[in-house]
């Protein structure tokens, strides 16, 4: 895949921006309806635009703040894909803490408007996208995904020599 691209900070919080991608992706179903996504290999290009905006204080385990990120690509056949298509991504996390206590949660959204573009249809699957599937072993053209989760700061991070240790599910 190759990505040109141009973008800026508006604030601290906050940036945007829009670029050009060029790329070859394949699927190959191993179960699933026929009808679904469709298999094979091809090019794809698209113009992107993104935007983000992120207030949380900590990108391992935060305490408080939001994350957002929104990406739209319009994949078109003057750039190479085989067909036009649009996509849309939108990527929430939030954190709710009570003194040591915290909650992230967190959800994406997908939709397309044509799954015969290969790259339009987004995946779940591997690390931190439902673990229990190999990576990219779901794939379809809109997707709805939520998580929640807890975790517990057990360390004592005022004192000079101290490891920060959490317990979670």
């Amino acid at each position: 895949e190759a990505l040109a691209g141009i973008g800026m900070y508006l604030s601290n919080n906050l940036a945007v921006g829009t670029g050009l991608v060029y790329g070859h992706d394949w699927v190959r179903r191993h179960i699933g309806a026929v009808d679904s996504v469709s298999e094979g290999d091809a090019l794809y290009g698209a113009y992107n635009v993104r935007v983000e905006y992120d207030t949380l204080d900590n990108a391992i385990f935060p305490a408080h703040g939001m994350r957002l990120d929104f990406d739209s690509n319009s994949y078109r056949q003057s750039l190479g894909s085989d067909a036009n298509a649009n996509s849309y991504k939108v990527v929430w996390d939030g954190v709710v803490s009570s003194g040591e206590n915290h909650f992230l949660f967190g959800t994406r959204l997908t939709s397309s408007t044509n799954s015969a573009v290969i790259e339009v249809n987004d995946s779940l699957g591997g690390f931190l996208n439902l673990s229990g599937y190999p990576e990219r072993g779901l794939v379809a053209p809109n997707l709805a995904f939520g998580r929640a989760v807890y975790y517990r700061q057990l360390s004592d991070p005022d004192k000079l020599f101290s490891v920060p240790i959490y317990f979670g599910a």
